[in-house]
């Protein structure tokens, strides 16, 4: 066996952030060799998640906090 887990299945629609945008991509489908069902992919979700900045900011204007910066 040559180390795989997995094999590729098509593909589906997902999306990515890069930057500050949202990005529509098609997404590789991969599958168990052992028949587990769909595998998930490690890289795919790391693009997926929105720049932890952009979360903090937005947790802090919901909570009532103030975001003017003070000299």
């Amino acid at each position: 066996m040559d180390g795989r887990i997995g094999y590729r299945h098509g593909t589906e629609k997902a999306t990515v952030v890069m930057g500050e945008k949202i990005i529509r991509v098609d997404r590789p489908r991969v599958r168990a060799l052992d028949g587990g069902g769909e595998l998930p992919l490690e890289t795919l979700s790391r693009f997926q998640c929105e720049d932890p900045l952009n979360k903090a900011i937005m947790s802090r204007l919901l909570a009532g906090v103030s975001t003017q910066k003070y000299i």
